[in-house]
């Protein structure tokens, strides 16, 4: 698979012109869409988005304890209202979003149905990750690389013993990036399905994503579920698709 990278500005003058890729048909054509957008933005940027969101996800921005939070909240939700709103040719703030009994959020289309739009995002470090797709399901997972002080406890509880095998095989200084690798690839599963942790982590075995994901069955869950990783300088991410991934695709990465 080869993963290649645009650049585009979102709020640049000649939206149509820069943007001409960006529609449900060209999605339809190529499988899936990336879009990578950071989480930092000067005030006039930031109440640009604020005014995108809905009563509720402003009630929700303001519930933050700390600024910081706050402010990546409402760059990340608004840059989603965004992008979404770019596909489906409507202003960000008609962009109907709802979330399943396990809080997988999604697309409503008019009549109350569930779009055929499917999208699923994360975000640490300052950085946020969105996967689009049509008809089928999508999860992404974005981890900061950072030092912790308990990794091998936690592996004990949501790796196989395959990976753990792996882990323990590797030097100190590699277990920090085997560990973050594994585990992105398991919370974009996790988040593909849409049923949180309803699914066993350490019956799922992620060490080898030549082949759909085995140990999913004795949760119930159906279908081949695919797994890319997608590496950044300073930490992990991953990309979990229902039936299968495209040969090539580009990261779309946003800038303003």
């Amino acid at each position: 698979m080869k993963l290649g990278e645009v650049s585009h500005n979102i709020f640049a003058d000649d939206l149509k012109t820069g943007l001409h890729s960006i529609s449900m048909e060209t999605l339809a054509l190529e499988g899936v869409h990336l879009w990578r957008a950071p989480l930092t933005a000067d005030d006039a940027m930031r109440e640009r988005f604020y005014a995108f969101l809905t009563a509720e996800e402003k009630k929700r921005a303001g519930r933050f304890h700390f600024v910081e939070d706050r402010f990546r909240y409402i760059v990340a939700r608004g840059c989603l209202r965004y992008i979404l709103g770019m596909y489906l040719n409507c202003d960000p703030c008609e962009v109907a979003l709802a979330s399943n009994p396990w809080s997988k959020p999604f697309l409503v289309e008019d009549g109350g149905q569930k779009s055929r739009l499917r999208f699923n995002l994360s975000h640490s470090g300052g950085m946020a990750l969105y996967g689009l797709t049509l008809d089928r399901e999508i999860g992404v997972d974005l981890e900061e690389m950072r030092p912790l002080d308990d990794l091998e406890s936690m592996a004990s509880m949501v790796f196989t013993p395959r990976e753990i095998e792996i882990l323990d095989s590797v030097s100190t200084a590699e277990k920090e990036e085997i560990f973050f690798r594994f585990w992105t690839r398991k919370e974009a599963v996790i988040k593909a399905v849409g049923r949180g942790l309803s699914i066993p982590l350490a019956r799922m075995d992620v060490s080898d994503i030549s082949h759909p994901i085995s140990g999913m069955e004795a949760a119930g869950v159906v279908g081949s579920w695919w797994i890319a990783d997608i590496d950044r300088n300073s930490g992990h991410a991953a990309v979990c698709m229902e039936g299968g991934l495209p040969v090539s695709w580009n990261i779309r990465r946003v800038e303003w």
